[in-house]
């Protein structure tokens, strides 16, 4: 293993290289982009973003967490999976930089403070400001 995937984050957890996820058969999902969406529990930004951006943008999305009680807590094969990977906010990013070093060109931060329920509208709005509307 590449010395540069390494990393010990504060829990003491060694996080290794990428997971080998050639044996899923990813182009059996289609075309569609594969986006994860990340924020603390898992429940409601980032679950309300993929429900949205599946429905809205035609994508292939998955939600996670960044606390370990997340439904589902973030994991590397999610990271591998994704195309691209939009964090909430800029502590999640911190998180996913010292977790997983080799997907950080796949990291982008929304700025979306956590102070909505699953589906709000007004967090709907935000996500189609900061996203944008079609496929």
């Amino acid at each position: 293993m590449d010395g540069n995937y390494r990393q010990i984050v504060r829990s003491g957890t060694v996080i290794e290289e990428p997971p080998d996820l050639s044996g899923l058969r990813l182009e059996g999902q289609g075309k569609y982009k594969r986006v994860l969406f990340v924020c603390s529990g898992g429940m409601q930004r980032s679950a309300t973003a993929a429900h949205w951006s599946a429905c809205v943008k035609r994508w292939n999305t998955r939600s996670c967490g960044t606390r370990e009680d997340a439904l589902p807590p973030v994991h590397r094969n999610l990271i591998e999976w994704a195309d691209k990977i939009y964090c909430m906010e800029k502590e999640h990013l911190k998180v996913l930089w010292s977790r997983f070093p080799w997907a950080r060109k796949k990291l982008h931060v929304l700025d979306i403070p956590d102070e909505f329920d699953y589906r709000e509208e007004a967090l709907i709005d935000l996500l189609t400001e900061k996203i944008g509307g079609g496929t």
